[in-house]
């Protein structure tokens, strides 16, 4: 094992361990309607979750299809509750807030991550990277790491983050599952959510780059064509570049 390998294993190991004792491992489910599923920290299996269970960061919940979860937590001394709604996969560790310091640390190490598939990148250039502890894995008759349908799971899980507020994590999560499940890499949604989330988080150079990216990506619609370039100016603006 070189140093390159041994950084991709320890360091996303040290964030998640500082998150713990930063923001704290509990997390309960306050209500569980229908199918909803775990997996705890590196187990491949996903196992039915009741009302009343404990969670911790490393843990990951799976919705099915007409099922939600209530998830309490404690985050800077106050406490929250986030409802998922159905179809979704969301990693507790992602329900944390990120100094723009550790964004762009996590960002440059998924750089390291995606450089042996860099001459494979669809138009998006984005220096990306997550904690993926708790990736959604492999299931006994469930959904494989590989199919498009988890990769979507994972994308409305990205979209839960957004909506409430967890930009960083949001775009680590979205880039690193376009690495994960290359179909997402090929959508317009989850390109624009990843930088959308980039913008949202104060990257503002970052997100013009993934912007600018997906403004070449060809395949656009007229509309979508017209909102990544309102998005260009806007930043173009903010961030002084012509």
């Amino acid at each position: 094992m070189d140093g390159t390998d041994l950084k991709r294993i320890v360091l996303p190991l040290f964030l998640l361990l500082a998150a713990q004792q930063l923001y704290g491992a509990g997390f309960v489910e306050e209500k569980v309607w229908g199918d909803v599923m775990v997996r705890r920290g590196v187990a491949e299996s996903w196992v039915p979750v009741n009302t009343g269970d404990l969670l911790d960061l490393s843990s990951t919940l799976r919705t099915g299809p007409q099922s939600s979860v209530a998830l309490g937590f404690e985050t800077a001394g106050r406490a929250k509750t986030i409802t998922l709604p159905p179809e979704v996969i969301v990693n507790c560790s992602d329900l944390r807030e990120l100094s723009q310091e550790e964004l762009l640390l996590q960002l440059t190490m998924e750089k390291v991550r995606s450089t042996p598939a860099r001459g494979k990148t669809n138009g998006l250039h984005i220096p990306n990277a997550t904690v993926v502890h708790g990736d959604p894995g492999t299931a006994a008759g469930s959904l494989a790491e590989n199919d498009a349908a988890t990769g979507r799971l994972v994308l409305n899980g990205s979209r839960v983050l957004f909506d409430h507020g967890y930009f960083p994590t949001c775009a680590l999560r979205t880039i690193a599952a376009m690495r994960q499940y290359p179909s997402l890499a090929a959508t317009f949604d989850a390109r624009w959510l990843s930088a959308e989330a980039l913008e949202k988080a104060n990257l503002r150079r970052e997100a013009l780059e993934a912007f600018t990216g997906l403004a070449g990506s060809g395949g656009l619609t007229a509309d979508q064509q017209g909102r990544v370039r309102e998005k260009i100016v806007l930043l173009k603006g903010a961030t002084g570049r012509d």
